[in-house]
């Protein structure tokens, strides 16, 4: 892990440490305002997340609630594995691009 500077209150204050949803919350109150490239600048990791965790709530919605099934994925075992290597990447790269572009800096814009 990575020592990030002090940057005042909106900086990593608490544990010093940069981590990898580092904005997530500021990029949520962009999207929600409408504002997705000031989204997709906080951090692109929270918006993908975001977005997932909506079409997953909107597919239960539509589909689960009327049919009253409940949707079912399985994988095997290979498949949980690439998934989990998936994620892994897309966590390790939105640290990156947190850490690069030093988005934990920029004070949010209302």
């Amino acid at each position: 892990m990575y020592r990030a500077m002090q940057a005042g209150l909106d900086g990593p204050v608490a544990s010093g440490f940069v981590g990898p949803f580092r904005g997530g919350t500021r990029a949520a109150a962009s999207l929600i305002r409408g504002h997705v490239h000031d989204a997709l600048t906080y951090n692109p990791l929270a918006v993908a997340l975001i977005l997932v965790v909506v079409v997953g709530a909107a597919r239960w919605l539509l589909l689960a609630l009327p049919l009253g099934q409940r949707p079912q994925c399985e994988l095997s075992r290979r498949g949980r594995w690439i998934g989990f290597a998936l994620a892994l990447v897309a966590i390790s790269l939105g640290w990156v691009y947190v850490l690069v572009s030093q988005s934990y800096l920029r004070p949010f814009a209302a």
